[in-house]
């Protein structure tokens, strides 16, 4: 049986972020979570990020740890 879980963070962003700048996130963040087998949802303000991560408990523990470094 599988374990899912679910974490949401915000996060304020150190350095400006254009268009392209986020696009490339979206897309990089796309490709590993589809292989992952992670869902969610990224909220991009201007200045602050805010995200839902949800998938097997590892593997969201591991995606949210990358992200925190």
């Amino acid at each position: 049986m599988r374990t899912l879980s679910q974490t949401f963070y915000v996060s304020r962003a150190s350095a400006p972020f254009d268009s392209a700048a986020v696009q490339s996130i979206l897309q990089a963040s796309r490709r590993n979570n589809a292989r992952a087998d992670i869902t969610g949802c990224l909220l991009f303000s201007g200045r602050c990020f805010a995200q839902v991560l949800e998938g097997e408990t590892s593997a969201v523990r591991a995606l949210t740890a990358r992200i925190a470094r």
